[in-house]
């Protein structure tokens, strides 16, 4: 699957660090959104946490560190 614009957005501010509540605050959404949202992009890359789905969106491409 390919994740959506927004997942995207989640999946940025997630892997510069921040945490629900920081990310729901960036992108004017509420945390059960950005909750939904991870656990969402956890099923699309078979990952097993947050840090996972990070290493394994960079692995893919689908964003860059540094």
């Amino acid at each position: 699957d390919i994740p959506t614009k927004r997942e995207l957005d989640v999946l940025k501010a997630v892997a510069r660090g921040c945490n629900t509540h920081e990310v729901a605050a960036e992108l004017k959404i509420s945390e059960n959104t950005v909750e939904t949202f991870r656990k969402r992009l956890i099923q699309k890359f078979c990952a097993k946490n947050a840090i996972d789905m990070v290493v394994k969106a960079m692995a893919k491409g689908w964003i860059e560190i540094g």
